[in-house]
């Protein structure tokens, strides 16, 4: 036998085998999954790795596991609470945690009526709307920071749900967050209430005011006053004329 063509035979051998041991063996020696070969156009790109899947249960209703760089990369879902502090009617309390999210981080946020079987959208002058465009995206200061915004508009006595989602750059949108536990607004109210007494407090009809004798050009002044109460949810308040 020709030695050099047994040896070169042999080197091929060798070269073939991949590495092994009792328990593992390692079927490839390249890194990565490939690529397209055009992600990019005018407007849009891919960026990701061609290839990569996942196994088993890797979502919930409010949560996903993901990979890769667009997952690495991708903005913190948000938080957002709905609040009615004082018996609102036409308004509620929205506060947004922006869960660590840089400061240049804009947030959009979703409204419903009907747990999002369907859904609006919060717009940037704080009102409610049927359409979601990028000048709603705000930044958590926009949103009211710690102390949050007043949602406006509202339908009264009606239970309101939100959910915030984040964006900071290009492939960086995260899914929406939980939704919030949900607030009602309140039915509008107005209370009036009418006292005579020498001092501020509650009494009942009827309301006399005596002056007794009056005297020409002398001023006398009731020993009682009337008292009027206001109370209402109104936006602006009310006032009472005498």
């Amino acid at each position: 036998m020709n030695l050099s063509k047994w040896l070169i035979g042999l080197s091929l051998v060798l070269f073939a085998s991949l590495p092994a041991s009792s328990s593992y063996q390692l079927n490839s020696y390249g890194f990565g999954t490939g690529g397209t070969s055009d992600s990019a156009s005018t407007n849009y790109a891919i960026n990701g790795i061609a290839g990569d899947a996942a196994s088993g249960t890797s979502t919930s209703s409010n949560y996903a596991i993901g990979g890769g760089e667009n997952f690495q990369k991708q903005a913190n879902v948000p938080l957002a609470t709905l609040s009615n502090p004082a018996s609102y009617y036409n308004k509620l309390l929205l506060i947004i945690d922006p869960q660590n999210n840089p400061s240049d981080a804009t947030f959009a946020v979703a409204i419903s009526t009907d747990g999002f079987a369907t859904t609006q959208y919060v717009k940037s002058d704080l009102t409610i709307g049927s359409t979601l465009t990028t000048a709603d995206y705000q930044t958590y200061a926009a949103w009211g920071s710690g102390a949050g915004v007043y949602i406006r508009g509202l339908t009264r006595s009606t239970v309101y749900s939100v959910k915030a989602k984040a964006y900071r750059g290009k492939y960086t949108e995260s899914p929406y967050g939980p939704a919030s536990t949900g607030a009602t607004t309140s039915d509008p109210t107005l209370a009036f209430d009418i006292d005579v007494s020498s001092i501020d407090t509650s009494t009942s009809p009827p309301y006399i005011v005596s002056f007794g004798n009056l005297s020409a050009g002398s001023v006398i002044d009731s020993p009682v006053k009337v008292w009027v109460s206001l109370d209402t949810n109104a936006e602006f308040g009310g006032n009472v004329y005498v």
